[in-house]
């Protein structure tokens, strides 16, 4: 598999997480609003819940500062940061490993390091955050 075509799966992959992200956050705030992690603490969120309804998230489990959510055939990984919701590189690199085994972390790096650099992310405080138009245009 050439560079081009790694590049070409990578964005491909990069879609779909956004497209899953977006649906996360519309859960998030629908569901558990804001200052997630303080009501996690304090036991009005739940740590796990799974066969959520009316949604195409199927669970979700809380870790540290973070959150995996369960899809029918994917999970994605989000951290909550302050007030801001986003990813880790970590995260972002297993999704895309769990379809194609050639991928590797180096790739991943380089290939968000290009998108804050276009201005398709923000990196802050070691998450990632996608900008307005690379989630809601999906």
């Amino acid at each position: 598999m050439n560079t081009n075509q790694k590049k070409e799966i990578i964005e491909n992959e990069y879609q779909s997480f956004c497209v899953k992200f977006k649906i996360v956050k519309k859960f998030i705030q629908n569901n558990f609003g804001s200052d997630v992690l303080i009501k996690k603490n304090s036991g009005i969120i739940e740590n796990k819940q799974i066969n959520i309804s009316d949604t195409e998230i199927n669970g979700y489990t809380f870790h540290g500062t973070g959150c995996d959510f369960y899809f029918e055939k994917d999970t994605i990984d989000i951290e909550f940061h302050k007030d801001n919701i986003g990813f880790t590189e970590w995260s972002f690199y297993l999704f895309s490993k769990r379809k194609n085994k050639d991928i590797t972390e180096s790739e991943i790096n380089h290939f968000l390091v290009n998108k804050v650099e276009k201005r398709e992310l923000y990196f802050f405080e070691k998450i990632y955050i996608p900008t307005y138009q690379s989630v809601s245009t999906l």
